[in-house]
């Protein structure tokens, strides 16, 4: 199918700069979102996860889940309702 969108969600750790000015390097924890488009790699996202996540950090984690939902949504398909229920969830 031409156009087949995929988006791929996985835990990852990366290397970050900590404080410019020392080059200091940690590794954090966070989500990888990689966006597929029949099977090739377009693009990707990756959302630190800190230990005591903000509000605003958890808004941001819902955000870009909520971007790669609609992302991989095909076109034309209507949007579900936000009480509906996967038949396999009972």
């Amino acid at each position: 199918m031409a156009g087949e969108r995929r988006v791929a969600v996985r835990a990852q750790r990366r290397e970050v700069l900590g404080d410019p000015a020392t080059d200091e390097v940690l590794t954090c924890s966070g989500v990888s979102l990689v966006y597929y488009v029949d099977g090739r790699r377009v693009t990707e996202a990756w959302i630190p996860a800190g230990d005591q996540p903000s509000v605003t950090d958890d808004e941001r984690l819902i955000d870009a889940l909520r971007r790669a939902v609609l992302w991989d949504k095909p076109a034309g398909q209507p949007s579900c309702p936000q009480n509906a229920v996967s038949p396999q969830a009972s």
